[in-house]
Formats: structure tokens, sequence, C-alpha cells
């Protein structure tokens, strides 16, 4: 059975690399699933799912990352919402 795990955590100060300071919180969902396919481009694609998210996070100016090991774990980077 795959293990999701979802969480939300003030960034504070930290820097985990260029580009991302600027943002307050992150959002990590992840799973310990067969991972996601190296061939698909999860910011192009044809999955609804997916299109949507990345509509919503550029809507609210975010940033989205893939990371593709043990599983597959996707960060939103975005500062608090007015």
């Amino acid at each position: 059975m795959k293990k999701i795990h979802k969480s939300v955590r003030n960034l504070g100060t930290e820097q985990n690399c260029i580009n991302k300071e600027k943002f307050q919180f992150i959002l990590i969902v992840s799973d310990n699933g067969n991972g996601f396919p190296e061939e698909i481009n999860h910011q192009n694609t044809d999955s609804l799912g997916l299109q949507i998210v990345n509509i919503l996070v550029e809507q609210i100016e975010g940033y989205i990352e893939l990371k593709r090991n043990n599983g597959t774990e996707f960060s939103i980077y975005f500062n608090k919402l007015v």
C-alpha cells in the first residue's frame, strides 16, 4: 500500500536553493510508490489534474518542483495570499 504524505511548512529564512527564498510556505505531497515517469513533463502534460495544479500554482505566483526518488514528491512554494 502506498503511503501519501502532505505537509505545509513556514519556510521562514530557510533557503533550499536559488529562487525559493522569496517564498514563505511550502506544500509537500509525496508517496512511496513507483515514482513519476521520467518521460512525462509535469508542467506540460495532457493530465487534467496536473494542468489544474499548474494553473493554480501560476495564479498564486508560486513555484512547483518535482522529485522522483523513492516515490514521487511534489513541492509547491508560495506566499501568503491576501
